[in-house]
């Protein structure tokens, strides 16, 4: 049966905590509008009970453990906050600045790009290229097959017909705001997203990194739910440099962005082993399967 810790020592309190983390509980919610625990299904599960303090030796070697384990996984997610923030710096330096530091530079008079290559041609959003809202897909309506459905944070599906040809750019409307991707086969873009309908002749990648450093969430606070208006966003000012050396902007950020991803995904990899040792670690503890030093006192001689 279901054990109740009801004893006020905080060790063996902490080891009935790992014992619930180690029969992970979430794998008994019920599905349902408002998610929680099947109770009568927990109140038959049954746990070893060893002494108390076997109890306490186990809370106190795995609370040792677990927060080493936890400050690791700090690190490293701080790490990928910084990839993220390289990632977003090297975009934007390559879309309002170019490749080239010794180029001529002039004012724009906006906050977000500030000077740009006076080669370059500072226009509104529209001139750059055109939003145009997705189409509704109720769940009911959709159809088994190969076309990628795009919401405002990337693929939520699939369906047998496309509504956009490729190469596309979609970003978030509602819900998801700031995102961008890039879609290279035919998709359907939802009725919650926006999708490029007119590129102008500019490059489609260049687009796609440009759209990514907009200050899109600035319009999101109209309502109660985070969204923007595309007559918003085409008002935006926006420095666009000729088409070749779009293209060679886009090939910089191509490799320079693979090496930061590559280590990006490095770091995920070790985060989600790091997660796997530490369920694992706490299971093998409160099963009896891992030896735990004892805190008694030796006795005496």
């Amino acid at each position: 049966h279901a054990v109740v810790a009801t004893v006020e020592k905080p060790n063996v309190v902490g080891w009935f905590d790992y014992v619930c983390r180690a029969m992970e509980l979430n794998q008994y919610s019920i599905a349902a509008a408002q998610p929680g625990l099947a109770i009568e299904r927990i109140r038959e599960l049954q746990v070893f009970v060893p002494p108390e303090a076997i109890q306490q030796a186990i809370a106190t070697f795995l609370d040792e453990k677990t927060s080493t384990i936890d400050e690791v996984i700090r690190k490293k997610e701080r790490l990928l906050e910084l990839l993220a923030e390289q990632r977003a710096a090297l975009i934007h330096r390559a879309v309002t600045k170019g490749l080239d530091p010794g180029v001529e530079m002039r004012d724009s008079g906006v906050e977000w790009i500030q000077e740009y290559p006076a080669r370059w041609v500072l226009k509104r959003l529209k001139f750059a290229c055109v939003l145009q809202r997705g189409f509704d897909l109720p769940t009911d309506q959709r159809s088994d097959g190969q076309i990628p459905i795009m919401a405002g944070g990337g693929v939520s599906g699939f369906h047998d017909t496309a509504m956009v040809g490729p190469p596309g750019v979609v970003t978030g409307r509602y819900g998801t705001i700031g995102e961008v991707h890039l879609v290279e086969v035919p998709f359907w873009p939802l009725n919650t997203s926006l999708y490029v309908r007119e590129f102008w002749g500019n490059s489609e990648r260049f687009i796609c990194y440009l759209l990514s450093m907009l200050p899109l969430k600035m319009f999101s606070g109209k309502s109660a739910v985070p969204g923007v208006d595309r007559n918003d966003l085409h008002t935006l000012m926006v420095a666009v440099p000729p088409r070749p050396e779009q293209d060679a902007i886009v090939k910089h950020l191509h490799k320079r962005l693979a090496l930061v991803s590559t280590a990006g995904e490095a770091l995920q990899q070790q985060i989600t082993y790091l997660h796997e040792y530490r369920q694992a670690l706490i299971t093998a503890a409160v099963t009896g399967k891992l030896e735990i030093p004892s805190t008694e006192a030796p006795d005496a001689p």
